[in-house]
């Protein structure tokens, strides 16, 4: 041994005997057993070399170490050599054996399990070696991958990419295709374990004995077996031996920089380029800090390409890998590695994840079609393990994928952004980062969409510690942007939404656009179309990360769009799932209320904007029913289910109201609330649960407050009406008088649908029920008495809106109905109305209290105290009781009491002329109870009551100063009635008679005549 190793000797008989027997090995015709022999004789040959230089040896011989590696480099990476080739011509020529290489890599094991510490070169052709297995391995081809390969040349062309750092898509695809028809062969898989066991020995035991090119060849080394599709655990571990190496690369580093202060400063001023990042290209033998950075990017750099393995094991594990790397040094990286980091590896990544997506799920349909017998089952792996049901195919496994990058960048942008915001081109990065997010949250799955959305929060939640405060309300300002095309392009109709992000995209510096091929029209999904309320709740709360920084800066126009997306996002209707929201606010509905909340009352115009929204949400439960009830009373029925089935925005309508009362008490001196028509809306919103009163949908399903919504907004109006109208009448002629007239109009209408609902209590109410509705309704009465009186007697409100106010009250204030069918009129005019036909053909009851004489069947209102107070009301409002305000309520006085007369004389002209009709037969007992209460009630108020000066009307040339005087006084009204009351005074009812007799009295003490 010491003759054929000797350094002092020739070594041609070295050659000889080596060179014939890996020859003889590797012939074709070589039988079996001599191949065996061949190989374990060069094993033996080689090992006991080694053995000898180590023994003899005091100093490494690097020429014997390079001859021994040179031996095995030809065993397992065979080139013929004609010396010691056969020369018969019509022998076929020498191939490389699986066992033969096998040979090779177990003794290049043994050598570096006994002798590595030892080796001072060859490392490069170690790696060479180990490597080679990994594009040798044999794979099975399919009959159908040239076919389906045909289907995706166009998907090859949208998809290709000239960046050199991220280029899987092409090998990635070739792994699925061979591998879907079987697995990996004996020899093959062999091999590389065989080889892989070598590899990981270098990383645990001898990497500090490697130069900084040779640290490039184990980078390149362990990438290769990441990417391999023979063993998916090699691959695993391949990843985690990369964690390792970087730890090491890092280390490094650090003691490089600590030996030299100066270096730091010096990389400071390089910059990486795409050149430096060829894995091909060869180090420098120094080790300098330099060298390190360029080596950790390499590292990260073969690591990208293991993030878009088709298995899904292996390509999420080196993705969270290369995020938790990047993390966990990223406190020690200088501004040139960032950079590198984010152009090179980052961005480029997220573009290809993407793309890898979308082309794996076309190639997995363009099997499918083309042969769907090969189609592997839809709920197994390619294994034949089950899968569960959210990753049983190609689209939601690459999901899961998505997830983890995009949250991977969203967290190191987050984190690190206090040191990234110094960087050049800063600004790119962040643009491209939000397009990317917005192209995430709208053309994504759910799963995706989320995560996207949820990264996005929490980049906005972190407050950067920027010595520039410009620059993040600069960035933050840039996301508010994104945040309001996500929301516009999620409530837009579909091509809307298309064109604007496409418009957003060219945007985009042209330098980018290499790295957004997965955002062009030609790659991108259409956006989605059933956001699930998870999403949207997240989307609406990151409103507040955004609104702390750039408040400041936030107009008025902004503050409006935003409220126009979060009234669009709150009625959201294609959600998948809804969770309930009668008794307490949904998650979205929660969001949108805090943001509104969080924004600044005090800048003009907001409150404004925030009631006029405020007041649409209260409306949302009640909009459909309104609808409802307008189409049956139309005679026509809703064929289709409404829109929202599962949401009711009760919960929400309580809320709303709360904030609407407490915001108007607040800011009810902004002129724009009424200049605006905002009042007059939040009038209008109050009076839908109003008007419905009973048909209202419950206010609680287990909850403890079990105020009716109708009641509910109906306090909350009385509590903000009187200050209101103050306010409204304050501003005077700075209210336009549209608006002006429209808020009396709104409110009039509110109270006269409210009071006259035409809904019917249920059947299960109870009597005490009924009675504390009644007297919640007397209270309405009494403020339109108190609060409403005052005001719209002023001379802006048209005479029409004081007419109707007085029309409610005369229609609140009948006591009794009569069935016209069952009655006999002399007038053939009345005749004419008693009865009427229905849709169905059948009779309907006709009723009406203006009435010339009649036998027919009283039936009374079910409200009696209301309609008394009602009728009282009328008569308060002719009363001279009341001096404040008076000549605001002497024109309220003028416009009701014709109205009052007119009620009265009917009362009166009715109760005379049923007498005689009816004769000796006793009066009906509705009769003798609520038609005498109620001339007995009018005829005591008529006593009481002294009009104000001057509001009975009169023709002036019809009679004499005379009737002018007594209808102007405090008792016109009798005057007025005293032919009425005349006719009366034979009735035969005593008390009637008696009361009459009071009026007739007081009136002519009115003119001296009393005694």
């Amino acid at each position: 041994m010491d003759r054929l190793i000797s350094p002092d000797k020739d070594c041609g008989a070295w050659d000889l005997i080596t060179d014939h027997l890996i020859s003889t090995a590797n012939f074709t015709h070589t039988p079996p057993t001599i191949r065996t022999q061949a190989c374990e004789a060069i094993a033996d040959i080689v090992i006991a070399a080694m053995d000898h230089i180590l023994s003899q040896q005091k100093e490494p011989d690097e020429h014997m170490q390079t001859r021994l590696l040179k031996a095995l480099d030809q065993c397992i990476n065979y080139t013929p050599n004609n010396n010691y080739q056969p020369h018969d011509e019509k022998q076929p020529p020498s191939k490389t054996f699986p066992e033969v290489q096998r040979m090779g890599l177990e003794t290049l094991n043994k050598l570096l399990q006994t002798s590595g510490h030892s080796f001072t070169c060859g490392w490069s052709l170690i790696f060479e070696m180990v490597k080679h297995v990994t594009t040798t391995s044999p794979s099975i081809q399919l009959d159908t991958a040239s076919a389906i390969d045909e289907e995706l040349e166009v998907i090859d062309d949208e998809i290709r990419t000239e960046r050199a750092s991220i280029d899987t898509t092409n090998s990635s695809l070739r792994v699925v295709t061979t591998s879907s028809g079987g697995g990996p062969s004996r020899s093959s898989g062999g091999l590389i374990k065989v080889a892989f066991a070598s590899l990981q020995l270098i990383c645990t035991d001898f990497l500090g004995l490697l130069s900084p090119d040779c640290l490039r060849q184990c980078i390149a080394t362990l990438g290769a077996f990441g990417m391999q599709s023979e063993d998916i655990n090699i691959s695993l571990t391949a990843v985690g031996l990369l964690w390792n190496l970087s730890d090491f690369i890092q280390t490094k580093h650090l003691e490089l920089e600590k030996k030299d202060e100066n270096m730091e400063v010096a990389e400071e001023e390089d910059v990486i380029t795409k050149e430096m990042l060829n894995i091909d290209q060869a180090l420098e033998a120094q080790e300098t800090p330099a060298n390190f950075s360029i080596l950790w990017m390499l590292l990260l750099l073969q690591l990208s390409h293991v993030c878009t393995d088709p298995r899904p094991e292996v390509r999420n594990g080196a993705n969270q890998t290369l995020f938790r790397t990047i993390m966990m040094n990223g406190n020690v990286l200088s501004r040139r590695l960032w950079s590198a980091c984010i152009w090179e590896v980052l961005f480029p990544l997220l573009d290809a994840i993407k793309m890898s997506s979308i082309r794996a799920v076309k190639m997995m349909q363009a099997q499918a079609a083309r042969s769907p017998s090969l189609s592997p089952l839809a709920d197994r792996d390619p294994s034949g393990f089950l899968l569960h049901h959210s990753r049983d195919t190609a689209d939601k496994q690459w999901d899961e994928t998505k997830v983890l990058v995009i949250s991977g960048i969203s967290g190191i942008f987050r984190d690190f952004l206090g040191k990234l915001y110094t960087l050049p081109k800063f600004d790119r990065a962040w643009s491209l980062l939000l397009a990317h997010l917005e192209d995430s949250c709208l053309r994504s799955s759910q799963e995706v969409s989320l995560a996207s959305i949820k990264s996005f929060q929490n980049i906005a939640s972190q407050r950067p510690d920027c010595d520039c405060q410009e620059t993040v309300t600069s960035l933050w300002n840039s996301a508010w942007v994104s945040w309001l095309s996500i929301g516009q392009s999620i409530t837009a109709p579909r091509e809307e939404g298309e064109d604007e992000l496409q418009t957003r995209r060219k945007q985009l510096d042209s330098e980018l656009h290499p790295l957004t091929l997965s955002l062009s029209s030609s790659s991108a999904a259409t956006i989605s179309e059933d956001f699930s309320q998870d999403m949207l709740t997240v989307y609406v709360g990151m409103f507040t990360d955004l609104y702390s920084v750039i408040s400041a800066t936030f107009s008025l126009a902004d503050v409006e769009s935003m409220l126009v997306v979060l009234k669009d996002i709150l009625v959201y209707s294609t959600s998948p799932q809804y969770r309930t929201d009668i008794d307490n606010l949904s998650p979205l509905q929660e969001a949108v209320l805090k943001v509104i909340r969080r924004l600044d009352m005090d800048v003009p115009g907001i409150p404004a904007l925030v009631l006029r929204d405020l007041s649409v949400y209260m409306t949302l439960g009640f909009v459909s029913l309104q609808q409802e009830n307008g189409q049956k009373a139309n005679g026509s029925t809703s064929t289709g289910p409404r829109r929202f089935t599962t949401v009711t925005y009760i919960a929400l309508n309580k809320k709303a109201t709360k904030l609407v009362v407490e915001y108007f008490k607040s800011y009810a001196d902004d002129l724009s609330l009424y200049s605006e028509g905002v009042f007059e809306r939040i009038i209008g919103a109050f009076g839908l649960p109003m008007k419905l009163k009973y048909d209202c949908p419950p206010s609680f399903k287990h909850g403890d407050d079990k105020t009716p919504l109708w009641k509910f907004a109906t306090t909350g109006l009385l509590d903000i009406l009187r200050l209101g109208l103050e306010k409204l009448h304050g501003f005077g002629e700075d209210v336009p008088l549209e608006r002006f007239v429209g808020v009396w109009r709104t409110l009039v209408d509110v109270l006269h649908g409210s009071l006259l609902s035409p809904s019917t209590p249920p059947s299960t109410m109870t009597i005490e029920e009924l009675d504390v509705d009644e007297h919640f309704d007397i209270s309405v009465l009494s403020v339109i008495q108190s609060d409403i009186v005052i005001f719209i007697g002023e001379e802006r409100v048209p005479d029409e809106v004081i007419g109707r106010l007085v029309d409610l009250l005369r229609e609140s204030s009948r006591l009794y109905y009569v069935d016209e069918v069952q009655s006999h009129h002399h007038d053939d005019l009345e005749d004419e109305l008693a009865t009427k036909e229905s849709d169905e053909g059948n009779e309907v009851l006709e009723r009406t209290s203006d009435i010339l004489g009649t036998t027919g069947t009283i039936v009374p209102v079910m409200k009696e105290a209301f309609a008394y107070a009602a009728l009282r009301t009328l008569f308060a409002l002719c009363s001279s009781d009341n001096q404040d305000h008076v000549e605001v309520r002497r024109r309220i006085a003028r416009a009701t009491v014709p109205v009052l007369l007119e009620r009265c004389e009917t009362i009166l002209r009715n109760y005379t002329a049923d007498e005689p009709l009816l004769g000796r037969c006793p009066f009906p007992r509705y009769l003798n109870g609520v038609r005498k209460e109620e001339i007995l009630f009018f005829l005591k108020q008529s006593i009481k009551l002294k009009l104000q000066k001057d509001i009975l009307g009169y023709n002036e040339t019809d009679q004499g100063v005379a009737r002018q005087l007594l209808l102007s006084g405090p008792r016109g009204h009798l005057f007025y009635l005293y032919p009425t009351l005349c006719k009366m005074i034979t009735c035969d009812d005593s008390a009637v008679v008696a009361l009459i007799r009071d009026c007739l009295e007081v009136a002519g003490s009115e003119i001296g005549l009393s005694r």
